[in-house]
């Protein structure tokens, strides 16, 4: 000790003393540098004598460290606005939203590991809310950890020349070690100050961002001219107002105790009876154990006994007394314990657990006191709720208390809607919400514009939609000059999504009144409800709020249908994003996507749990809110094959494929009635069969005939509509049409005539051009560009187009050539037969075996043309050296080219094209060409085809069968609108269906042409009858919202049980390294003391 006091002296007595120069430290002076010097000087020179010791000022450096810490000297009596203008002007501190104060022990101790994480929360909540954290600013105890948290949870981040969180250290002056080094020039100060770590001492810390040192006159004495300074300063700041105007409010201030001694308590008791509201975290130990142990023995309205803490006064505090004479210091302690804990501090302390605890409780231990305290007007709470902006935190309870809500109901919460939707802050978007604030009234045309500009427009690099900004611009040039504007236009959003993104599923999306400046609400019709959370909810999908897109999808209704239709859109966003080279965004898209399908799917499976026949009925059911399509159709629309797959929908598939025939019917029934039509009919159940049999059993015997030709009757009907009858139709039309047409390419296709079986095949082929047509016209789509766009989307469409096309082009050249012309003819009508041979390959989807094979061909297909595009490379490099080889100075013709690729080619397959004695033609050099290039195409690329094929096999063997399950729903549906029969018959059918059409269209234009009365008569009993089927739609909705809450719930217990097994495992493996960190800082720290006493070591701790 005596050792270390010399050195002290010795270094403070040559603290002047020349240094060599090799041992001076290099830096770099900046502008900056001089400013902030410039600025400190001016400060100073103005209030030297209000409190501020001049010369004892400057930036401090740690060795080794380049960072600099502002640090001023001051006298203990000093005035706090004085301090305060130093802060915000001088040292350019940005107003804090929070002053959280952290008191606690200052002795050296190794925290604990659930208490390094509780630090971490505290520089969480710090860098969220833009609060300034205070400490005593020693490197030791709490202020240690709280610095090292606060550096490596946000300032080691920052990326400007300020911190991100602001750490000030006020401590006093005659107990700071090295306190020499901090003294300069009157009128100059230190810039920079080189401040030397001594290991035997408590030195500053060097991850604290400033310094007030208070001087009270005494030299390593334990005083309080530090506190009382803090304390005013706190009390200062804390009567400050942030914000303009209405929207100023004051900063609150928060105590933090974490451990702590005896005199802890009376810091906390003062605190309290300023109004300050603590925050004291059990299991951190010392005084904060104390007081969160008492806070649960303590009865209202009585006092607190020594008793029951008579034991953690022990040994939280070491305290030591021999038996029942009570020394003064702890009936002292007791005093404080009961201040502290009286009635009317109830709502200023709360005690977070540690125990129970992680690292993000300590978030909501800080607002929760804020909240309680009730020390803000509603108002300011709103603001520090959203200032906080951090999830998992429930303020519902704190904020909107029964003494406050009346207050609540008259603030205009729409400013604190709109900031909580563009911060993705769902929990305060949902206590709002639940308290008040109507949707209908709140989305306005003028709001939602402000959202999508803000959105699209407002944000930086933060998960707004790059792709979404550029289709938007596109529409918007798209006008005409003159219809230029600089804000957004809701039609242009509405465009983007009705015809880019969901492909013309609906005409319009976003509701509009067609006058922006409207204020009132844009939804008052009683059509319109639920209109508003769909717009707010595609607004949130579109921008990328995540949080907030669940919220408004749980809350609102059809929940299938939402989370189809904004999968979907997503799906063409992120398709786009990747065209663009977006990879981030395209990312974010396709994984909300994939969120939606999947919740799509969990709550179809609830609901078909719950119901089947309902839920069956939910997939049917049109939804108006999003284009009056079915579940189904949205998700054929959107290639949801997860959702397609799922067994409600393919239930439903099998149900609708059958038609009114039992969907279990066995296929030889429907076989059989096809060949002996229609005396086997009856041997199938029909679904009418079921509902009618007591009515049929009821005829009387004179009405019974009627009954059973009735029934006949409907049976024959009933079969001949079903899809499946008509695909077997189609079956039997296709293998007589291959039959016939190569009968006829083989024997009949005549020189000079046309043949009657020409002329049959034409007349089917142009009443399939009819069926094609049809098929064009019933598209769900406004335009008839897009209506061919949408038909031309299907790949086995495109080669009915071709196979037609190659068809009549054959035929028109047979009908105008003669003679040599019959070769051309002959290649263009075997092209359109190769063409309709692998048509039927679509049929081949029905059959749950063969299906899925289909779909690996096609997948297979894909790696074909990969490897077709490596191999021309070395059929081409080989072709042309042999070639050249060969035959040089070859005449420039067709042959050429075709002896370029012809050899090559058939050497892949073992054609050596040898003599007989198994030389190759030509000079040795081909020879050695050909055996590399037979090796390397014969064993490498053959074998990597192979090998391609296998991966590919393996990558979709799973999902093959998903894929199968999508794409029965297009041939099913295509079976659906499919006319009776099969060409030429169906041309019957359609003739039928373009007659009623016609007839249907005159007398929709008579009927506009009717007096009003009747119209206004019809139109009232369309009313009717929709009000009698609204009941029906809402005991759907409430199902499905019954199985989207299931859903819900037993995601978050799925999540919570997962969550609770890793926090176990985590648990264990931190308390395995933590005791593995405490011995081996145990072992360093007995290695630095030994060091010490033997020389004079600066012992530098390592900044995290």
């Amino acid at each position: 000790m005596m050792n270390s006091r010399k050195r002290l002296k010795t270094e403070e007595s040559h603290s002047h003393c020349h240094v060599p120069l090799q041992e001076l430290p290099l830096t770099v002076t900046t502008d900056n540098d001089y400013g902030a010097s410039a600025k400190m000087k001016t400060f100073v020179s103005r209030y030297r004598d209000s409190g501020v010791v001049d010369g004892s000022f400057g930036e401090l450096r740690f060795r080794g460290f380049g960072q600099a810490s502002p640090y001023v000297r001051v006298t203990n009596d000093i005035d706090p606005e004085v301090l305060w203008e130093l802060m915000t002007s001088c040292w350019d501190m940005k107003p804090p939203n929070l002053i959280i104060s952290v008191v606690g022990g200052d002795a050296k101790f190794v925290l604990k590991e659930r208490l390094k994480k509780v630090n971490k929360g505290l520089a969480n909540a710090a860098l969220s809310t833009g609060a300034w954290v205070f400490t005593t600013g020693l490197h030791r105890g709490v202020s240690k950890y709280v610095g090292e948290a606060i550096w490596g949870g946000a300032n080691c981040l920052a990326d400007s020349g300020q911190p991100a969180v602001n750490v000030v250290g006020i401590t006093t002056w005659g107990n700071v070690p090295n306190r020499h080094r901090l003294k300069g020039q009157k009128g100059i100060g230190k810039f920079p100050a080189r401040y030397r770590l001594h290991n035997e001492t408590a030195p500053l810390d060097l991850n604290h961002t400033h310094f007030i040192l208070v001087d009270d006159g005494t030299v390593e004495t334990a005083g309080w001219s530090d506190v009382e300074v803090r304390t005013r300063l706190e009390q200062h700041i804390g009567q400050q107002t942030i914000g303009q105007g209405a929207k100023g409010r004051t900063i609150p201030v928060v105590l933090m105790l974490i451990e702590g001694g005896s005199t802890t308590l009376k810091s906390t008791k003062k605190a309290l009876k300023r109004g300050i509201p603590v925050v004291i975290l059990d299991g951190s130990g010392g005084a904060a154990d104390v007081i969160a142990l008492a806070a649960r023995k303590k009865i209202k309205n009585e006092l607190l006994k020594l008793e029951d803490v008579e034991e953690k006064l022990r040994s939280a505090l070491d305290l030591k007394w021999e038996g029942a004479h009570v020394p003064p210091y702890v009936i002292s302690l007791m005093r404080h314990l009961n201040s502290i804990l009286k009635e009317e501090n109830r709502n200023l302390v709360t005690v977070v657990r540690l125990n129970e605890s992680d690292a993000m409780d300590i978030d909501e231990g800080l607002l929760r006191a804020l909240l309680k305290a009730e020390i803000a007007s509603p108002e300011d709470q709103l603001d520090l709720a959203l200032d906080w902006n951090t999830s998992g935190v429930a303020w519902q309870d704190e904020i909107f208390t029964r003494n406050r809500i009346r207050k609540l109901q008259s603030v205009n919460k729409d400013p604190y809607m709109v900031m909580a939707l563009l911060q993705d802050n769902a929990e305060v978007v949902e206590m709002l919400l639940d308290n008040g604030m109507h949707l209908a009234t709140f989305l306005t045309e003028q709001r939602l514009a402000e959202l999508y500009s803000k959105a699209v427009y407002g944000r930086g690099d933060d998960g707004s939609s790059t792709t979404l900004n550029r289709l938007i611009e596109e529409k918007k040039n798209s006008r005409q000059p003159e219809q230029h504007t600089d804000l957004l236009d809701l039609a242009d959003v509405d465009d983007v999504i009705c015809n880019r993104l969901l492909e013309s599923q609906m005409k319009t999306m976003l509701r509009r009144t067609g006058d922006g400046s409207s204020n009132d609400s844009d939804y008052d019709d009683d059509d319109d409800d639920g209109v508003p959370e769909r717009d707010l909810f595609i607004w949130s999908v579109l921008t990328t709020r995540k949080a907030t897109a669940r919220l408004l999808w749980r809350r609102g209704t059809d929940q299938i249908a939402t989370a189809l239709t904004a999968s979907k859109m997503l799906k063409e966003l992120s398709s786009l994003s990747k065209a663009e080279g977006q990879l981030d965004e395209h990312k974010h898209h396709e994984s909300l996507a994939e969120q939606l399908e999947t919740d799509a799917a969990g709550v179809m499976d609830e609901c078909y749990r719950l119901d089947p026949r309902r839920a069956l009925g939910l997939l049917t059911r049109p939804q108006p809110r999003w284009g009056e399509g079915s579940c189904m159709a949205i998700a054929n629309s959107g290639k949801h094959m997860a959702f397609m797959s799922h067994a409600a929908c393919q239930t439903n598939l099998n149900r609708v494929w059958f038609g009114h025939m039992e969907w279990f019917t066995p296929l030889w029934k429907v076989i059989l009635s096809l060949i002996f039509f229609p005396v086997t009919v009856f041997t199938i159940t029909f679904t009418d069969d079921v509902r009618r049999t007591v009515r049929t059993v009821g005829c009387s015997p004179a009405h019974a005939h009627p009954c059973g030709i009735r029934r006949y009757l409907r049976a024959i009907y009933h079969y001949q509509t079903a899809p499946i009858t008509k695909f077997y139709y189609t079956v039997v039309f296709y293998v007589v049409f291959l039959m016939l047409f190569s009968l006829f390419l083989l024997t009949d296709l005549l020189n000079d005539v046309i043949s009657p079986s020409e002329w049959f095949l034409a007349a089917v082929m142009g009443v399939q051009l009819l069926d094609e047509i049809r098929q064009i016209v019933s598209q769900d789509a406004r335009s008839w560009l897009r209506k061919l766009q949408v038909w031309q989307g299907d790949v086995w469409n495109r080669m009915d187009a071709a196979i037609l096309v190659t068809f009549f082009l054959a035929f028109s050249l047979h009908c105008g050539l003669r003679g040599d012309g019959m070769a051309a003819v002959k290649v263009v009508y075997s092209c359109a037969l190769i063409l309709a041979f692998y048509r039927p390959l679509q049929m081949f989807y029905v059959h749950e075996k063969i299906g899925p094979k289909i779909i690996m061909i096609r997948e297979m297909l894909q790696d074909l043309l990969i490897f077709l595009s490596l191999m021309v490379v070395f059929v081409l490099a080989f072709g042309v050296v042999r070639l050249a080889l060969l035959s040089p100075n070859s005449p420039l013709s067709w042959k050429l080219f075709v002896d370029v690729v012809r050899v090559p080619y058939w050497l892949i397959y073992a054609q050596l094209l040898t003599d007989p004695e198994g030389h190759v033609a030509g000079p040795w050099l081909v020879s050695i060409l050909q055996a590399a290039y037979v090796l390397v195409t014969n064993v490498l690329l053959i074998n990597l085809l192979i090998a391609m094929f296998n991966y590919t096999f393996q990558n979709i063997q799973g999902t093959a069968e998903q894929f199968w399950k999508f794409h029965r729903y297009s041939l099913i549906h295509e079976y659906v609108g499919r006319p009776w029969g099969a060409p030429p018959l169906t041309l019957l059918p359609l003739t039928w269906r373009l007659v009623r059409a016609v007839w249907t269209a005159a007398s929709r234009k008579d009927s506009r042409r009717q007096p009003k009365r009747l119209a206004s008569g019809r139109r009232g009993r369309q009313t009717s009858g929709t009000h009698a089927a609204i009941p029906e739609v809402q005991r759907q909705r409430i199902f499905q919202k019954l199985g989207a809450d299931n859903y819900i719930l037993k995601e978050k217990q799925k999540s919570s049980d997962e969550k609770s097994e890793e926090i176990q495992e985590l648990k264990r493996r931190v308390d395995e390294l933590g005791e593995q960190i405490a011995a081996l800082s145990h072992r360093d720290r007995c290695y630095y003391d030994s060091s010490s006493g033997e020389d004079d070591i600066d012992v530098v701790p390592q900044r995290r």
